[in-house]
């Protein structure tokens, strides 16, 4: 099975990596939720990295984002460790497109458990991302269209 190559997509004046990123902010976009794409990268003990989204609001620092296609590898994962831990702020590793049952979401933020064994520090899955109704918000995100300037 090969590589599936990324298609850079427009979407509210941002060039996004991928589709992906772009599904995602539409997302965001219909949660109401302020963000911000690749604010900025950081040097890490695991490698250069920069976070696909930073989200505002409620006061907290963060959540620094990153969407992945599928789960994420331990380098990618302890990267955005590496962040979360050096600014005090939130971590969210999205794996999937919106959906309304087979997205991961890994919150970097108290301790993450993966059969019962604790693997990383302030690390821990949860679903779902919100405390308030998200369908809305996914059909949004599966909807949207980028082909020929379409907006979402």
């Amino acid at each position: 099975m090969g590589n599936i190559k990324a298609i850079e997509t427009r979407y509210k004046g941002y060039r996004f990596r991928s589709r992906l990123e772009a599904r995602w902010a539409v997302f965001f976009d219909a949660l109401g939720l302020n963000w911000e794409y690749e604010p900025e990268g950081f040097e890490t003990d695991a490698g250069w990295y920069l976070p696909d989204f930073f989200l505002q609001g409620n006061g907290t620092k963060g959540p620094y984002v990153e969407i992945k296609a599928t789960l994420p590898s331990e380098i990618e994962i302890s990267k955005l460790v590496s962040v979360c831990e050096d600014k005090s702020a939130y971590g969210l590793i999205i794996s999937g497109t919106p959906s309304f049952k087979h997205t991961s979401w890994i919150n970097i933020h108290k301790e993450w458990m993966r059969d019962g064994e604790e693997r990383y520090n302030h690390l821990y899955l949860a679903y779902p991302f919100c405390d308030f109704e998200t369908d809305e918000a996914v059909i949004a995100a599966r909807s949207a269209r980028f082909e020929h300037g379409e907006a979402p």
